[in-house]
């Protein structure tokens, strides 16, 4: 990201499934590490660190699916979108 040079960049990471590289000798923690990125980035997660989040019913997790719904909404600020998905 600090490569692309650009002034800001989002990450969103919905993390509602098992990594499939767990080996018997690894850690058996379930779903993603706390990643610190550069200046500028804002980081949106599914759930919380080591957590698991939930799958959801259709082509896309429970997270990533409000995610969609709600981006549609122009009268929302980025802040607002996100803030607006969490309690879904």
């Amino acid at each position: 990201m600090d490569a692309a040079g650009n002034g800001f960049n989002i990450v969103i990471l919905d993390a509602c499934r098992n990594s499939p590289f767990t080996r018997s000798w690894r850690d058996t923690n379930q779903g993603l590490a706390q990643v610190n990125a550069p200046e500028g980035t804002l980081i949106a997660y599914s759930t919380s660190p080591g957590k698991v989040a939930n799958d959801g019913d259709g082509r896309n997790g429970t997270y990533t699916g409000e995610l969609l719904r709600r981006m549609k909404a122009s009268d929302l600020t980025i802040e607002e979108m996100f803030e607006s998905v969490r309690p879904e």
